[in-house]
């Protein structure tokens, strides 16, 4: 009879335990899915930010393209301007030289 008391007291300890183990490891469990789910939730705010981060430069990029054209097409017309008035003024010169030569 005492064996069969400390058997049942040994078993009711270990069901304790068990209870117990079982317990914290749900709590572990509920944590991890916690951690799992803020990961999850992060990544996707993540790549909702690369993407809006992607047309921006996108739109950058073409305003930059549209201005450094803007600026060629400035510089190549006054180069073209420049070209012009020294070409004149070279020939006049030539035609000058050769009428009073």
């Amino acid at each position: 009879m005492l064996a069969t008391c400390d058997i049942d007291d040994r078993l009711g300890h270990l069901e304790k335990g068990v209870d117990l183990l079982d317990q914290r490891v749900g709590e572990i469990d509920n944590k991890l899915g916690h951690v799992i789910a803020m990961n999850q939730e992060m990544m996707i705010q993540s790549n909702d930010n690369f993407r809006n981060m992607h047309s921006v430069l996108e739109e950058s990029k073409e305003s930059l393209q549209k201005s450094i054209n803007k600026i060629k097409s400035q510089y190549s017309s006054k180069f073209q301007i420049y070209l012009f008035g020294g070409v004149l003024f070279v020939w006049t010169a030539f035609v000058a030289f050769v009428l009073l030569s």
